[in-house]
């Protein structure tokens, strides 16, 4: 079924009416069966309208914070209002220049509403000595990055000199930044990786959230995170991140919305 779309459960249809209407001629009464009845017809017709295909990546409700355990402590809290007062102060002008389509040099400058200056408020905040991105796009996060840690390490399935609009030449305009190409949902390549995470101070995940890939390799790298880092999810207001920001992490976090990517940026505090 798709969204915004009726079903006809009888008569002549009416195709200027909307999905919420009785878009049809009523029949005689004489020749009315009893699961044609006009209440039960518009019963099944608004029904017919909630239902609609979700895709992961459909945006979905908040989930209310008070659904979300253990809570958050009051440190939590202080850490994230410092980190909108480093966005606040933060300049990204330099790292959008590198970008080859002025529409991608937007939106890194935008905020609230994308999170490339939220990203940069955490490591000026937490000054990392080790950041890591899962989902490397264009370049853009983990330049920005780079600017207050010690080191960035990338993961993509793709180098980032295969995407279309990526920063020219990355890791040799920022040195501190290094990219590997791997797939984290293997089971042998995380093995192999697995060691760098335990040792980040701030992760960020901006991956395909396909309801599958995040669901794996979220938990796992929550899982050898050290006491005190942060991770930071990217979209997780998409239907394929639900369950997983509700019910598969154990650890205080909050949504802070717009202050990052307008589809949800999780923070997950470890």
């Amino acid at each position: 079924m798709i969204k915004n779309s009726w079903i006809r459960v009888g008569g002549t249809v009416d195709s200027s009416a909307g999905p919420w209407q009785t878009p049809r001629v009523p029949e005689s009464p004489q020749h009315r069966r009893w699961w044609r009845w006009p209440w039960l017809d518009e019963l099944r017709r608004r029904v017919s309208y909630l239902i609609f295909v979700q895709k992961p990546q459909d945006l979905v409700p908040v989930v209310p914070q008070s659904d979300l355990v253990p809570a958050l402590e009051d440190r939590h809290i202080e850490i994230l209002v410092q980190v909108c007062g480093e966005a606040l102060k933060s300049n990204v002008d330099e790292v959008a220049s590198n970008l080859v389509n002025e529409v991608d040099r937007d939106f890194v400058r935008m905020w609230p509403g994308e999170h490339y200056r939220l990203l940069a408020g955490f490591a000026a905040k937490l000054n990392p000595q080790l950041a890591i991105e899962i989902g490397t796009w264009q370049g853009a996060a983990a330049a920005i990055l780079s600017r207050s840690c010690e080191r960035v390490v990338t993961f993509d399935v793709v180098a980032v000199e295969g995407i279309p609009g990526s920063i020219p030449e990355l890791v040799e305009r920022y040195p501190n930044v290094s990219q590997v190409v791997a797939n984290l949902i293997d089971d042998e390549i995380w093995r192999e990786n697995s060691t760098v995470f335990s040792s980040a101070d701030l992760v960020f995940v901006d991956g395909p959230k396909d309801g599958v890939f995040e669901s794996v390799v979220v938990p796992r790298i929550l899982g050898v995170m050290k006491p005190g880092s942060v991770m930071v999810l990217d979209d997780i207001r998409f239907a394929g991140m639900q369950d997983l920001w509700k019910n598969q992490i154990s650890f205080p976090r909050i949504d802070l919305g717009s202050f990052g990517h307008f589809s949800g940026t999780g923070v997950v505090f470890r």
